[in-house]
């Protein structure tokens, strides 16, 4: 009797060692060993192809990553495009700028110049170093337009919602430094049009803590 349960708590013993031994690796997956947070900020360059125009702007990051393998995020970017010609030449770029910002029909030769602002919302999946980024956000334009020709001009702004996907690479510098280059693909937002409407490549410096 004595040696029947002597074995019994014997195999349960190693039965739940198996199962520990198992499992452990899966929390160390989800759960990290601190909650960390880290605030990130760089610049990028990249093309609007509903606009056909090249941007340049600059990104803050706010990252509170509670898991290891989840992070939320919330970012402000700003970008500018230059002066960009729409000629008879880009027909559909142009109809396009016109529906959207309200240029007369009459108007043959645009220069255009954007500013924009944008908040962002969203999440990170990293694989070790890897990560694939998505989320939504508010845009807002301000742009100045002029006819080439005829010399008119004006100016307003406009407001869209849009959403956004990437993928990135984190390095761990030393310390709490933090490097990133990131590259993403958003749609909607303005101007916004089907498909991709802006694509980004950038890089991020950023410092991290507990």
């Amino acid at each position: 009797m004595v040696k029947g349960i002597f074995n019994f708590q014997v195999i349960r013993s190693i039965i739940g060692l198996t199962l520990l031994g198992f499992y452990s690796p899966l929390v160390a997956q989800v759960y990290p060993e601190r909650t960390t947070q880290q605030i990130a900020i760089g610049p990028y360059v990249g093309y609007e192809s509903s606009a056909e125009a090249a941007v340049y702007g600059f990104d803050a990051t706010y990252e509170f990553r509670p898991f290891r393998r989840w992070g939320f995020t919330a970012a402000a970017t700003y970008d500018r495009s230059p002066f960009t010609a729409f000629t008879p030449g880009s027909p559909q770029a142009m109809q396009f700028e016109k529906t959207r910002l309200g240029i007369p029909e009459t108007v043959s030769d645009i220069a255009l110049k954007q500013g924009r602002l944008a908040l962002t919302g969203g999440a990170r999946f990293y694989i070790k170093r890897f990560f694939i980024a998505g989320g939504i956000g508010w845009t807002t334009a301000d742009y100045t337009w002029k006819d080439k020709e005829g010399g008119d001009m004006g100016s307003g702004d406009a407001q869209q919602s849009y959403h956004y996907y990437g993928v990135g690479y984190q390095l761990h510098l030393a310390g709490a430094q933090r490097l990133e280059f990131y590259f993403n693909a958003s749609t909607g937002g303005v101007p916004q049009a089907n498909g991709t409407s802006k694509v980004v490549v950038g890089a991020r410096y950023g410092l991290a803590w507990d």
